[in-house]
């Protein structure tokens, strides 16, 4: 018994002809009757009765067909599901945010409204989520390529870091150095966090340790701690906007490799659909025109 033989059963059993059904399945006739009657053969049943001209179920041919038309049913629905399964894959974008998440999640918006058929799927510091896109962030000195471990990076673009001060902070000019800081406590994302990272390395290079009194794997909230005054830290230009001039100020740092390079690109092994790709290249036009610059 297999699928084919149970699909010209439950046609004939329907028709209760076995010409008109043949018509219908495009067989031969003789093919369909030898179909037929090995399928009685193998169920040691009869399974049709002839009635003039038309045949009918018997008994048997009844259970027959009440037990296996659910299951050929649903058997054929699975070609239509996994038909819609790799429809709604092709639009699906898969993004990683490991960094400049708010100006990433703004890129998506602007991408729905002007393609509301594709949908996203975004984890933000997940290791083990499947992306198409990455967009993450290391020194500026670094490689772009070394954010994507071996992936093709499609654009890397350089912000540079501030200071993020009270607004009564005294300042001598319009820039200060790292050792300026010193005496000053530190509101600083947690360690697990790429910014920090970069940020510890840095002052490392220059012979600075922050004496940090704040920590959150949250950059809202380490923003909104500088805001309330509680330490000073360090601020990305771009990715987390302009804080509230009443109470924090950002100033440039004078050791001038303070920056960090924001790297957008498809990570390796992954062979992104055209609708990643397509928002890849409208993410990269939407950092550039946030402020981010070529390096």
């Amino acid at each position: 018994m297999d699928l084919v033989q149970l699909r010209y059963f439950l046609d004939v059993a329907e028709s209760e002809h076995v010409t008109r059904s043949a018509q219908r399945l495009r067989v031969a006739q003789p093919a369909l009757s030898r179909s037929l009657h090995r399928l009685e053969d193998e169920l040691g049943s009869p399974l049709f009765e002839r009635v003039g001209r038309n045949i009918r179920l018997t008994p048997g041919g009844r259970l027959l067909r009440d037990r296996v038309a659910p299951l050929v049913r649903a058997l054929d629905g699975v070609a239509a599901e996994l038909a819609s399964l790799d429809e709604e894959g092709a639009r699906t974008v898969r993004i990683s945010l490991m960094s400049a998440s708010s100006i990433a999640i703004d890129a998506v918006t602007a991408y729905r409204a002007a393609h509301p058929g594709t949908l996203f799927k975004i984890g933000q510091g997940d290791r083990g989520f499947e992306a198409d896109v990455l967009v993450d962030t290391v020194p500026a000195s670094a490689s772009a390529n070394a954010a994507l471990a071996g992936g093709e990076a499609a654009v890397s673009l350089v912000e540079d870091i501030f200071a993020a001060v009270p607004s009564n902070f005294p300042l001598a000019g319009s820039e200060l150095s790292l050792h300026d800081l010193e005496g000053w406590e530190f509101v600083c994302l947690a360690g697990s966090r790429r910014f920090r990272g970069i940020c510890d390395d840095l002052c490392a290079r220059h012979g600075f340790k922050p004496v940090v009194a704040f920590e959150s794997d949250n950059p809202s909230v380490v923003q909104r701690m500088i805001g309330l005054g509680q330490g000073v830290g360090f601020w990305p230009e771009i990715s987390w906007g302009t804080p509230d001039r009443s109470s924090v100020r950002l100033v440039r740092l004078a050791e001038p490799d303070f920056q960090r390079r924001i790297v957008v690109g498809t990570p390796s092994r992954v062979r992104a659909s055209a609708e990643s790709l397509k928002f890849l290249d409208f993410l990269a036009a939407h950092l550039r025109t946030a402020g981010f610059r070529a390096s």
